[in-house]
Parts: C-alpha cells; sequence; structure tokens
C-alpha cells in the first residue's frame, strides 16, 4: 500500500442482535406457521425481541434476515415460493436437519 495509512477508514464494530443459530432458529420457528416475505419475518423479530426498532434497526434486521434466509436457500432448509402474493419464503419439503 503506497497511500497514507491514517487514510485509511476504521471498520465499523460489529453489533450483535443474536445469539448463535437464534435467527435461523427463530425464522425456521416463523416459517413453521406460514409462509412469509422476508419483511414479515423482520418485523416479528423486532416485536417477539421488543425492541423500540427505528429506521437503522430495521433496516440491519432486514438485511440480516435476508442473508440469513439465503444461507438457509443454500443449506435446503427454505425455499421460495413466488405466487400472486409476490415472493415468500416457505420450509422446504424435506429439509435436511437442523443442527
Amino acid at each position: 500500500y503506497e497511500g497514507d495509512p491514517k487514510a485509511i477508514a476504521p471498520r465499523g464494530k460489529y453489533k450483535q442482535l443474536f445469539g448463535r443459530n437464534e435467527l435461523k432458529l427463530t425464522i425456521i420457528t416463523i416459517l413453521r406457521q406460514a409462509p412469509a416475505d422476508d419483511e414479515t419475518i423482520a418485523a416479528q423479530i423486532i416485536g417477539a425481541k421488543g425492541w423500540d426498532a427505528d429506521d437503522a434497526l430495521r433496516a440491519d434486521v432486514l438485511k440480516r434476515v435476508r442473508d440469513a434466509l439465503q444461507r438457509a436457500q443454500k443449506d435446503g432448509h427454505v425455499v421460495q415460493d413466488f405466487g400472486p402474493d409476490g415472493c415468500l419464503w416457505t420450509i422446504a419439503e424435506h429439509p435436511q436437519s437442523l443442527q
């Protein structure tokens, strides 16, 4: 690196909102009740946690929910269902064991 090292912006501190596997298991629990979109899942999580969510927290939780859904889809736990109501997430027919 040939520039001024002091000009490099520091990385922001990671804000841990969920325990290990807590988000994934919460999403699976919500989807067992009924198919839902990512924004509905995020709103239910915020409500269940009892957080007073401002726009920044809502955006952060929504991003984390979307990332967790993508990982769960890759692992075969959830699938996207494109229907008349838009994109809904559902539990996979034969999900692999949840660890």
